[in-house]
Formats: C-alpha cells, sequence, structure tokens
C-alpha cells in the first residue's frame, strides 16, 4: 500500500476516501501490485499426442506490474500490464511474445 493502509487479502479500506464534502476527503488508497508465473507442460502430453508443438507452447513465463486505486470502500480501479514469453508453439520456434494493458471498475455493494 503506497498510501499507508495496512496490507490485506480482504477489502482495502483508505484511510481517506474520494468523496466530496467533509473534513476527511483524500485520494483515496493506492496500491502497488507485481506478479511472476511459469508454466511447463509434461512432455508426455506432446510424445503421447494430446498436444501439437507447432500449436501449443510447452512452456511460458509471465509477470504483471499493477496500480490499484482504492476510491472507498466500495469502488476499486485496477490498472494492469502483463507479458507473456512463451517456449514453442508456433509452426517455426516460439509463439511471439504477448503485450496486454488491462483495466478494470470494481464496484462492491
Amino acid at each position: 500500500m503506497l498510501t499507508g493502509e495496512p496490507n490485506s487479502y480482504k477489502s482495502i479500506v483508505p484511510r481517506t476516501a474520494l468523496e466530496g464534502g467533509g473534513c476527511t476527503q483524500g485520494w483515496g488508497a493506492w496500491q502497488l501490485t507485481a506478479r511472476y508465473s511459469e508454466l511447463k507442460i509434461d512432455p508426455l502430453a506432446f510424445t503421447s499426442g494430446l498436444a501439437d508443438l507447432t500449436r501449443s507452447a510447452k512452456a511460458s513465463q509471465d509477470w504483471a506490474v499493477g496500480l490499484n486505486w482504492y476510491l472507498n470502500f466500495f469502488v476499486k480501479l485496477q490498472f494492469n500490464y502483463e507479458q507473456s514469453t512463451f517456449e514453442r508453439g508456433a509452426l517455426k520456434g516460439n509463439r511471439p511474445t504477448e503485450h496486454a494493458i488491462m483495466e478494470r471498475l470494481q464496484i462492491a455493494f
């Protein structure tokens, strides 16, 4: 949490919500996020005919960074960038690297 709220796996409650009026109005809470993951497919999947190396990657590495903005207890905006690289999965060599920018508005009630 960039704005001092305690880290939690539950809902984040901003110390000062982005709401009009009152003496406690503020900018909400900001959170920086990061993730890394890998996937490795058992070679048996390819040798037994369950998957095809020209269409299915045998491994991938993924990483993502994000910024979450908790406007108040009920509203959250998420902004994420993700990149995935692949081993095999194309007719000739590796499948191209994928890049994604995602945003999400979450409303709880």
